[in-house]
């Protein structure tokens, strides 16, 4: 049963060191490449949310989702940009905490989050809260995953010690 785990473990290990290995070949540009070609600081921390793409992709389905008007799309499109601006100056300052960050871009969040949610009608409202729910229980599963994955490192590293520790014991009481 132990060597049947055993050995269930090392093959999702192999494939995931397979995975990662295959994942680094394909050409993805490093750190300092993305920094350079965005002009952005290397030092900058978190990932850009809601600007150009992102933040474009995002008011076009908030359009096609909510049945935006006009007026609506270019107030979002104001209130995003100056939510946009706003994180990254937060994230530029090197001189808070990455807990002080986070806690920072949750509060812009919720305000980003208010201020669209003020200019919706109460129907859109009621579906734009949805949608937000949607996403942070998906946001939830997705962690639910990344703790499940460290669990299972942790355990393999448990198993490995107890197998090196047997045949040390073994090297031991052979001689």
């Amino acid at each position: 049963m132990r060597l049947t785990r055993t050995i269930t473990i090392l093959m999702l290990l192999a494939v995931f060191v397979l995975g990662t290995c295959a994942y680094a070949e394909t050409d993805q540009p490093t750190a300092s490449e993305k920094a350079v070609k965005s002009d952005k600081p290397e030092k900058m921390r978190g990932h850009p949310m809601m600007d150009g793409k992102r933040g474009d992709k995002f008011i076009e389905r908030l359009t096609d989702q909510l049945k935006l008007t006009e007026k609506q799309q270019t107030s979002i499109r104001d209130i995003v940009a100056a939510h946009h601006a706003k994180t990254m100056q937060l994230r530029m300052d090197t001189t808070i905490t990455q807990k002080a960050l986070i806690q920072h871009e949750r509060e812009l969040l919720k305000k980003l989050n208010s201020e669209i949610g003020a200019i919706l009608t109460p129907e859109q409202k009621e579906q734009f809260d949805k949608m937000h729910k949607e996403m942070r229980d998906s946001m939830g599963e997705r962690k639910e995953m990344r703790d499940e994955k460290k669990e299972m490192k942790r355990e393999m590293k448990e198993e490995q010690k107890e197998l090196k520790e047997e045949k040390h014991d073994g090297h031991k009481s052979g001689n």
